[in-house]
């Protein structure tokens, strides 16, 4: 016969060798480039769940925990939350995002107003779950997230 042969051994070993390091780093890349809106994306609900539910009059706010919204990928695993690193810690030991998150019931308030009743700051104030929501319906549909790790896939493809 006269033309070509194609090897499927010898183009499963380029895939293996050439390919598949490509598309985990890409993976890898996009998860990078996701993450400044990812951290974004969790600031928006501190804001909405945290901030904007009540104006302290009490104490004044240092916008402390919204600041701390951090990430990190590992592997093919994009991680954003909290950093609880320089926060105080309850009188259960946990830092105090720990406490704004799961309310009084979870980690309780060590003053509370001496007609016995809880101010708004107390009550479970969750931005994690709405966070995670968002990205799992981004997932879902063509979302930002699967753009980006697309378009690192693809430069790492072209040799980037």
């Amino acid at each position: 016969m006269t033309g070509f042969k194609l090897d499927i051994e010898g183009l499963k070993r380029q895939i293996e060798q050439k390919v598949k390091p490509r598309l985990l780093q890409g993976v890898q890349d996009g998860l990078k480039d996701h993450a400044p809106k990812a951290e974004q994306t969790m600031t928006d609900y501190i804001q909405e769940v945290v901030y904007n539910v009540y104006e302290p009059k009490v104490y004044e706010r240092t916008y402390k925990l919204l600041n701390s919204v951090r990430s990190e990928v590992d592997g093919n695993t994009l991680r954003v939350g909290v950093d609880p690193t320089g926060f105080d810690l309850t009188a259960d030991g946990v830092p105090y995002p720990y406490r704004v998150a799961g309310g009084h019931e979870a980690h309780p308030y060590e003053h509370l107003p001496k007609n016995g009743s809880r101010a708004a700051f107390m009550d479970k104030r969750d931005w994690a779950t709405p966070t995670a929501a968002e990205y799992k319906e981004n997932a879902e549909q063509e979302g930002v997230l699967k753009r980006d790790m697309v378009s690192a896939i693809n430069r790492r493809l072209r040799g980037g």
